[in-house]
């Protein structure tokens, strides 16, 4: 190779290497992520040459874009999302030069926001409900229209029962059922909790009373 060609070698390489680094990096969030009324985000464009600001956007049920002339290396913020925008939206980062012209962009994917908490459902028994037999089935449904269910619970005398894992990310509408045997008459609580994938949660507690005692007959009164 002669001193020219290698000349023209190097200077071809160091063009692709300075090309191949003036790169956005969106370091977070994560694409495929969940969040919870919120979207924090971490940008550095500090490689792309020329770069004089970057506007960060958002769209989904919502827009929202943000200016940023200082600090492009280290773009270190959050956006607020309003409570009926929740959903899915596709995070961008584009960087301009003083004439407004784009030098580079990029994105991100499937970020689900979701500030709303699951719902809690269909609970049986009711709350202060009496039996009159020693095996009543505990009941709750479960729901989350936006992220969906990560993870739900009912807590029964040291007994829990979770959400089945081919359950998670559902959508609609899931029961929980938990068997209880051969209580004693008597007064019992119950807790149900459910978290949804952008972790937000729910949890109540409702209470039944087992009756199976027979009616005394001397407790009624006889009228003629």
């Amino acid at each position: 190779m002669t001193i020219k060609n290698r000349l023209l070698f190097l200077i071809s390489l160091t063009i692709l290497l300075i090309t191949s680094t003036a790169a956005i990096d969106i370091n977070s969030p994560e694409e495929n992520s969940f969040h919870p009324g919120e979207v924090a985000y971490d940008i550095d464009a500090s490689s792309v040459t020329d770069a004089d600001y970057v506007n960060v956007s958002l769209e989904g049920p919502g827009e929202y874009e943000r200016r940023y002339d200082e600090d492009i290396g280290d773009i270190d913020d959050s956006r607020d999302i309003s409570d009926n925008e929740y959903g899915t939206y596709t995070l961008t980062a584009e960087a301009f030069n003083d004439e407004d012209e784009s030098l580079e962009n990029a994105s991100l994917s499937d970020i689900t926001v979701d500030g709303d908490s699951p719902e809690i459902n269909e609970v049986s028994p009711e709350d202060g409900e009496v039996f009159d037999f020693s095996d009543p089935v505990i009941e709750a449904g479960f729901e989350d229209s936006i992220s969906g269910l990560e993870n739900a619970s009912i807590e029964f005398d040291g007994e829990t029962v979770y959400l089945d894992e081919d359950d998670v990310g559902e959508t609609g509408e899931v029961i929980l059922d938990l068997e209880t045997s051969d209580l004693d008459d008597g007064s019992y609580n119950f807790d149900v909790w459910v978290e949804d994938r952008a972790g937000n949660e729910d949890s109540d507690e409702w209470s039944f009373v087992v009756d199976t005692a027979e009616p005394d007959p001397d407790d009624f009164e006889v009228r003629s």
